[in-house]
């Protein structure tokens, strides 16, 4: 896994981010080496997605978040590539496919296997990270912080899609229809993930606005990092 050290180092101009953290594969975090080397764990995929999906947590609040990202950005080239993807979570109309809605017919599927010893405070991984998260597209300015954090959020959300959907077909005990939200986002993500170069040529090339970005995609990372170190720590170390 590349290092932030190489990251602020190889960083030259918004395309350079997009590219640098396409190289940081959450594949390698022990959470999803363990998760391909044991026995399927199932109880350890409904905690992830159960901390994604908690009330304070990011897939409950996305929309709102991204809208008032939209609000907040100058520019409406920058805009129209943000509203795609709002569209997208909010199921392009239709109000079944909501991302949110599929992800807790995941959960739901995934409840068999919920852990014995859970406790609420093991969702506190998702409500810190979602707590982070939103300060990064409501409240920081300059609003290319925010646009930094989607970029480098949408590249994570392609990885971890892949890791997920790589370990929960080592099973055929859950129906596919539940699986609607892996399957959506493993199609959806590339995309956006792809969008996120898009994004990065329409931002001015400015010292300022670079530094901005670099301060979101970074923010992001590491509130991905952290949730799957926490998320190690209560299902693999303690």
């Amino acid at each position: 896994m590349l290092t932030k050290e190489f990251i602020l180092k190889s960083v030259q101009d918004a395309q350079d981010l997009v590219t640098t953290y396409e190289q940081m594969e959450l594949s390698e975090h022990p959470f999803f080496q363990n998760l391909s080397i044991e026995p399927l764990n199932l109880g350890a995929i409904w905690l992830l997605t159960k901390n994604l999906n908690a009330k304070e947590a990011i897939s409950n609040n996305f929309v709102r978040w991204l809208a008032t990202l939209i609000a907040r950005v100058d520019d409406n080239r920058l805009r129209s590539i943000m509203a795609k993807q709002l569209h997208h979570e909010l199921g392009e109309g239709d109000i079944t496919q909501i991302h949110n809605n599929l992800l807790q017919n995941l959960i739901t599927a995934l409840e068999l296997w919920r852990p014995a010893n859970f406790t609420e405070d093991w969702l506190e991984p998702g409500r810190r990270m979602g707590k982070r998260v939103e300060q990064l597209f409501v409240s920081v300015e300059p609003a290319y912080v925010g646009i930094g954090a989607l970029m480098v959020g949408e590249i994570c959300a392609e990885q971890l899609q892949l890791c997920l959907g790589k370990a929960i077909r080592r099973q055929n005990i859950i129906e596919s229809s539940a699986l609607k939200w892996i399957t959506l986002h493993e199609e959806l993500e590339a995309h956006h993930a792809d969008d996120s170069l898009i994004l990065a040529g329409l931002v001015p090339n400015t010292n300022q606005a670079l530094q901005a970005l670099c301060q979101g995609g970074d923010a992001m990372y590491n509130a991905v990092i952290t949730l799957l170190d926490d998320l190690c720590r209560i299902v693999y170390f303690s």
